[in-house]
């Protein structure tokens, strides 16, 4: 490892622990406390605190290209190195279009290459087209061949990344591959369709440790309808509401479990996963659930929840879920009278 790499990934780290803080503190922070004073000191904290690469970066965001061989070196290894904190898509995202804008010499450029065959393994982020943008103009018949290969991973989200950035490099380079080449690439079929994907390669991506895989994978299944399909999504969804540090996937989770949540269990269900298994950072998220029964029998059961030895942050929770619902109940209400 080299010395630069040494030092992204201790920043790195450092800022992940100052992050943390805050989110720790959240947690135990109400109006007027001490914690609030905890949260303030944590915040502040990460505000003021300046790493070793914020000079770099600094100059990375002011420069049109990267001429400088200092500050190229800097990003090519930011980017191998991929450092995952606090806004660092971000970051990247700023890097890889700047980067392309360079002109690395030929052993940079093996090392930009090998960077994005990595990105298509194990990067299936937000700022994954940047990584595409970049290949399109770094494209070489050795890249295209090596992404091509991993069309036959085991795991979906690699094909998918793959498929995505073989597409930027053909539109740009249609003569990388052979025609006969990238006629099997378009007939090979969409990861999304679920006519392509047996039951078994859905629950296995349901599974997976990529947030994109287990939102589609739960949003195919419910439109199957299976009750089997069911239970392994709403299984899912309260793993990730026990587990979750911020419930980014809970939404589009609930919504596609609530045209099947109709009956008495279901609605113990939620509550159970509302009352009992969801985390402070993922509770409030549980009521897009509720939204699939009769308001009047939630709020009821709210209502009735035991308090006994619950935390603050849980009431609260449960409070903001009964003003949440009945004003949602007094809107429906008013839509009534007035039709």
């Amino acid at each position: 490892m080299s010395e630069l790499a040494r030092i992204i990934r201790e920043e790195a780290a450092k800022i992940v622990e100052l992050h943390a803080e805050i989110r720790r503190t959240l947690r135990l922070s109400t109006p007027g406390a001490v914690g609030a004073t905890a949260y303030s000191a944590a915040c502040d904290a990460m505000h003021s605190y300046r790493s070793r690469i914020d000079p770099y970066l600094e100059r990375a965001y002011t420069e049109w290209a990267y001429a400088d061989e200092e500050l190229l070196e800097f990003v090519v290894c930011y980017l191998e190195v991929d450092p995952r904190y606090f806004r660092s898509g971000y970051i990247k995202a700023v890097l890889l279009t700047r980067l392309k804008r360079s002109d690395p010499d030929e052993a940079r450029l093996a090392r930009i290459r090998n960077m994005l065959v990595d990105a298509v393994e194990r990067r299936d982020v937000p700022e994954f087209k940047y990584y595409c943008r970049l290949a399109a103009v770094v494209a070489s018949a050795e890249l295209a061949a090596r992404v091509q290969r991993l069309l036959d991973s085991a795991e979906p989200a690699p094909r998918r990344c793959a498929r995505r950035m073989l597409s930027y490099m053909l539109r740009a380079h249609p003569r990388l591959l052979t025609h006969g080449e990238v006629s099997a690439i378009r007939r090979a079929p969409n990861q999304r369709d679920p006519r392509a994907l047996g039951l078994t390669e859905l629950l296995a991506a349901l599974a997976s440790n990529h947030e994109g895989d287990r939102v589609w994978a739960a949003q195919l299944l419910c439109e199957s309808g299976e009750p089997s399909s069911i239970e392994a999504v709403k299984h899912a969804y309260a793993d990730v509401a026990a587990r979750s540090a911020s419930g980014s996937s809970m939404f589009p989770f609930g919504r596609a479990l609530q045209p099947w949540l109709r009956s008495e269990e279901d609605l113990q269900w939620a509550l159970s996963v509302f009352a009992d298994v969801a985390n402070d950072q993922t509770r409030f998220l549980v009521t897009e659930l509720f939204a699939a029964f009769p308001q009047a029998e939630v709020l009821t059961r709210l209502r009735a929840l035991p308090i006994n030895g619950r935390t603050t942050r849980w009431q609260y929770d449960v409070s903001v879920g009964i003003t949440r619902i009945a004003l949602r109940e007094q809107g429906n209400q008013g839509r009534s009278s007035n039709s």
